[in-house]
């Protein structure tokens, strides 16, 4: 293969992949022209039915996703008694550490490492760990439960921002360089989350981010977020009542994902047992 003028050679012996001797020689069933006319209108239908109803469970995901960020939106919007301020007025920002990736351990065998990738929308995600090994200076780096960090470089997905709050099972893990940590000083972490989470946050950035590839969010912008604080008697409760609505919500739009993963297995399996002859395909 050339690459810019340059040879590249590519080892295909470490890579699975199919070539075109080899899908040549892969048998199939054969049946007859009826046959295959019958299961392709079996196939037809059945695959309708089910793709129809995946694309009812996206719009479902859809339309809880803007209620979830609606009831944030309602709740949280400024009322009389509240004051407006900027997030660096009532909470404390630490960017992550720059721990050298050369130092980084594939497992958890040291100090877990809170990088971009482990924050997912609302939560925190170990499926790829890196720890380091004996750190020393970066006590300031180390993250407790409750606080909330915020995965500063592509912040935004379909599913929402970026942003979690540290479990019992997540403190004591350092932060990364561009991860954001944010700890109410002035107003609680919790509503700083729901605050993060807001369609008004995203709104907020939406103008620094309009022809940049990789988005990228600074302490800065974060920062200078203007949020309506509620009164200290009020907080613990709006953050009671935000946990029982979006709880609700989010569970409804993780049935909804399940329902669409389930039938997409079945969909596959159905397509795959009806063309090698394991399913009798009614006429």
């Amino acid at each position: 293969m050339t690459s810019g003028g340059i040879d590249v050679a590519i080892n295909t012996a470490t890579i699975p992949h199919f070539t075109a001797e080899k899908i040549a020689r892969h048998e199939i069933p054969l049946p007859d022209v009826e046959a295959q006319q019958q299961i392709a209108e079996y196939l037809d239908r059945e695959t309708a039915e089910i793709d129809a109803f995946i694309a009812d469970q996206q719009e479902l995901i859809t339309l809880l996703t803007e209620r979830r960020a609606a009831t944030i939106s309602h709740v949280a919007a400024a009322r009389p008694g509240w004051r407006t301020t900027a997030i660096k007025h009532v909470a404390d920002m630490l960017p992550g550490f720059a721990f050298k990736s050369d130092e980084f351990r594939g497992d958890e065998a040291g100090t877990r490492l809170m990088r971009g990738i482990n924050v997912s929308v609302g939560t925190i995600d170990w499926s790829e760990v890196a720890s380091v090994d004996n750190p020393i200076g970066v006590d300031r780096y180390v993250l407790r439960e409750g606080d909330l960090v915020l995965g500063m470089d592509r912040p935004f997905i379909s599913r929402g921002t970026r942003v979690a709050q540290i479990r019992d099972a997540d403190a004591g893990s350092l932060l990364v360089q561009r991860v954001l940590r944010v700890r109410g000083t002035a107003v609680a972490t919790r509503l700083l989350y729901y605050a993060l989470s807001s369609q008004e946050f995203n709104d907020y950035m939406a103008p620094e981010f309009t022809g940049v590839s990789v988005p990228h969010m600074s302490e800065f912008q974060v920062g200078e977020f203007r949020i309506a604080v509620p009164r200290p008697t009020e907080q613990g409760e709006i953050v009671a009542h935000l946990d029982r609505e979006t709880s609700e919500i989010d569970a409804a739009i993780a049935d909804a994902r399940e329902a669409i993963a389930l039938s997409k297995e079945r969909r596959a399996a159905l397509i795959s047992a009806a063309v090698t002859g394991r399913l009798d395909t009614p006429v």
